[in-house]
């Protein structure tokens, strides 16, 4: 992560880390996913399309709000929506009685 931000800065792309750093957490939710839970597949997924995004978005509008913007946006609702999962199931699972 560091190593890709310094990168991203050396070359004049700064305006890119929101995006870069999105992807490196979306591959290590990835990785997550076959450790833990299937839902953290889903979040990895939504997390390196956040990063895409953002990438998109400063491309098209050359500017690092832009891909700020998108990639936090994108990045936001990806947690919250798995927030929201994790506690539809866990009430599921305390209705059952497990």
């Amino acid at each position: 992560l560091v190593a890709g931000n310094a990168a991203l800065g050396s070359v004049g792309r700064a305006g890119y880390v929101a995006a870069w750093t999105a992807f490196v957490v979306g591959v290590h939710f990835l990785g997550f996913g076959r450790l833990f839970a299937p839902v953290f597949h889903w979040l990895g997924s939504a997390f390196v399309l956040a990063a895409v995004v953002g990438s998109v978005a400063g491309a098209i509008a050359g500017t690092r709000q832009a891909v700020d913007a998108s990639t936090g946006l994108v990045a936001a609702a990806s947690l919250f929506a798995a927030g929201v999962w994790g506690l539809m199931a866990s009430s599921s699972t305390e209705q059952d009685g497990r």
